[in-house]
């Protein structure tokens, strides 16, 4: 029997939480590697549990993550059954789309259920090492995370499940991915969305107002990151995928570096108070902070944060501090970077006396000659290719598109570009790695799905890209 079937009354604290619109303050754990013995993590893990229930600046959650940026680790929901039974409500679990077929789906889907773990946010996953190369990664099974969603409502419909997406993105048809890929997650049944970290607060305000625009209001918390000279050098390194660093910032932070430690460390936590007080002011819901997860720390943290909150409780004050301290650094990663909507980070948001704000037009999709020959070839072809056997044509597909052998084309419904060329074979929009300009993390070209919505935009498909869900997984 499930803890859900033995308390059927039970409210969702974390649930009641979002909805009430209390700012939420979830301290971020990964889950260990499996090279740790479990029942020993559990107890480490009882322990910063322990020390949480104690900070009086705030009441914290825990976000326990599947291992990131780990090779193999244990799942989220094994290890959070650690967790205390009665307060098991309040935190939130991960799930990783990474090695995650339809059997181990179900098998996490039981132990969520029969340990009373109800939070359940859904993430690409990250290949871990590369060092067995592309080829290697392909072997890899990743679920698709939209799928993945809609399951999870289906199986466990009580369940409170989130979406993860990176609006930190610096092209027009970068940020269309990612925003269609959400669009699909919420309509699969996500509850909530869960950002990925950076420090573009212009950024995480236009995937704000663009939610507003499209009248989705679920709750948006953001991750954060407390940065130490070991992350900076991972980021930079891109350890941390989906994670990154503007050149401006880069500077700013190797400054801070000639100084002593305990001196990196308080520019570090200032910098963590203005984002957090600007994600509240904005309109977020929450954050979630990577980098905090021992009792001393995190206890740092809590009170950094209710001061910070404390501290700024007008979008003006906070404005202010924010130009002197932060916004002397230059975010995205080129001064011809593509913003959504102007004016972002004047006013936190659009007020009854105020316009609405009016988004930017798309950039012109870069199509050369050849890219527009080829593209009138595969549609020639392959215009019909959706409603025939997957293998009809197949060494024309391959030779055209490259084609990987799926079990159920979709070349009509992806202009004409096979997505098992995704290293991660992303069937619904890129994955949350893709870097700024729109290339792919682990391949170096340009991201399939980008390169998707480049040619729906020349060709006047984009609105079928955010209708069209793939619900035909390929493991």
């Amino acid at each position: 029997m499930s803890s859900a079937e033995k308390n059927p009354d039970r409210i969702n604290r974390f649930r009641r939480k979002l909805e009430r619109g209390d700012f939420s303050l979830l301290i971020e754990h990964p889950s260990p590697g499996d090279d740790n013995d479990l029942a020993a993590a559990k107890e480490r893990l009882a322990l910063l549990e322990n020390a949480l229930k104690k900070i009086d600046a705030f009441e914290c959650s825990l976000a326990i993550t599947d291992g990131y940026g780990r090779e193999n680790s244990f799942r989220a929901i094994e290890y959070g059954a650690g967790l205390s039974e009665e307060e098991r409500d309040r935190h939130l679990m991960y799930l990783s789309c990474r090695s995650l077929n339809r059997e181990e789906k179900q098998r996490l889907f039981v132990m969520a259920s029969e340990n009373g773990l109800p939070n359940i946010a859904v993430a690409g996953g990250s290949p871990g090492s590369l060092a067995g190369g592309i080829r290697e990664m392909r072997k890899t099974c990743f679920a698709d995370s939209v799928n993945t969603i809609a399951e999870l409502k289906h199986d466990l419909p009580d369940f409170c499940i989130g979406a993860v997406t990176n609006p930190m993105q610096y092209t027009s048809f970068a940020l269309t991915g990612q925003y269609a890929k959400l669009m699909k997650k919420i309509v699969s049944g996500a509850e909530f969305v869960v950002t990925q970290a950076n420090w573009d607060m212009l950024k995480l305000q236009s995937l704000l107002w663009y939610m507003t625009e499209r009248r989705v209001f679920i709750p948006v918390i953001a991750r954060l990151v407390l940065l130490t000279p070991e992350k900076v050098e991972a980021i930079l390194e891109n350890r941390m995928p989906g994670v990154h660093i503007s050149p401006d910032l880069q500077k700013i932070l190797y400054e801070e570096m000639r100084f002593s430690r305990r001196q990196f460390e308080a520019a570090q936590y200032r910098r963590l108070a203005l984002q957090a007080a600007g994600c509240r002011l904005l309109g977020c819901s929450g954050i979630q902070i990577a980098g905090a997860d021992t009792p001393e720390l995190a206890g740092i943290v809590a009170d950094i944060v209710k001061g910070a909150l404390r501290e700024f409780d007008n979008f003006e004050d906070y404005l202010e501090d924010y130009n002197a301290y932060l916004a002397r650094a230059e975010m995205a990663p080129s001064s011809d970077s593509f913003n959504l909507y102007d004016r972002t980070l004047r006013r936190n948001y659009p007020g009854p006396d105020q316009p609405p704000p009016r988004m930017n037009p798309m950039e012109d999709p870069e199509t050369g000659g050849w890219e527009k020959f080829m593209y009138s070839v595969r549609k020639f072809f392959f215009s019909h290719a959706s409603s025939k056997d997957a293998q009809s044509h197949r060494l024309l597909k391959k030779l055209l598109v490259s084609c990987r052998g799926c079990r159920h084309c979709r070349l009509v419904e992806n202009e004409y570009v096979c997505v098992m060329n995704c290293p991660k074979r992303q069937l619904n929009g890129p994955c949350g790695a893709v870097l700024p300009d729109g290339r792919c993390t682990y391949t170096g070209d340009e991201c399939v799905q980008h390169r998707i919505s480049r040619y729906a935009c020349a060709y006047g498909n984009l609105a079928r890209r955010e209708e069209y869900i793939d619900r035909n997984d390929e493991e």
